[in-house]
């Protein structure tokens, strides 16, 4: 599963919500401070799973629900973007 995602993000490259990602990350962990890396973010998220309950566990998942909202929220403007 670790090389489906790597792959994954490999071959949609930088996304559009990344720079929104990078700096709501950073207040919930400030690992994330800077550009983001979604490889870096895979790497946690494994090292949080390691550790149930813990405080890294509980930031991964609040940075996954965050990526998951403004994925959401570019896939809306996105679709209900109207061509002149």
């Amino acid at each position: 599963m670790r090389a489906t995602r790597r792959t994954w993000f490999h071959r949609v490259g930088k996304h559009a919500i990344f720079p929104a990602l990078a700096r709501r990350a950073a207040e919930i962990d400030t690992a994330f401070e800077g550009s983001w890396d979604p490889q870096r973010f895979i790497d946690y998220c494994e090292r949080a799973a390691r550790q149930p309950g813990s405080r890294m566990e509980q930031q991964a998942i609040a940075i996954q629900q965050l990526e998951w909202e403004l994925l959401f929220e570019h896939s809306m403007r996105s679709a209900t973007r109207t061509e002149p």
